[in-house]
């Protein structure tokens, strides 16, 4: 899931790492849609900024492993915090793609490997 901050395109991505650190800090990945009930909007703001810093960074790690001869910056926490309100509600909604994203699973069931036999042998 990609966001844009000042102009600034930042890949959001759940991977190993990320998981790690949400579960230190919240004590699972499944108390996520949790995450923003019933808290002030402080501690939402405080909560989103440090997801998206998190998740924007292993984007940003990722790039570099990939690509060292250009590196790219971390998403800093400052940047956010200067971008206006309405942003908030769409790095929500960035969370929650870059989550579920990162934690879909391919499972293909046995019926579907059988009708691909099938089709190959026919």
């Amino acid at each position: 899931m990609k966001i844009t901050v000042f102009g600034e395109e930042h890949e959001l991505l759940l991977n190993l790492r990320a998981s790690k650190e949400i579960t230190q800090k919240y004590g699972g990945l499944e108390e996520f849609g949790e995450l923003f009930e019933g808290k002030s909007i402080e501690e939402t703001i405080d909560d989103v900024i440090w997801i998206v810093t998190l998740l924007a960074k292993q984007g940003a790690d990722v790039h570099n492993l990939q690509h060292p001869d250009s590196p790219r910056e971390y998403l800093s926490a400052e940047a956010i915090e200067l971008a206006p309100l309405a942003t908030l509600f769409e790095l929500r909604d960035a969370i929650g793609g870059a989550m579920m994203r990162g934690s879909a699973r391919h499972v293909q069931s046995q019926a579907a490997e059988g009708d691909e036999k099938n089709t190959q042998a026919g």
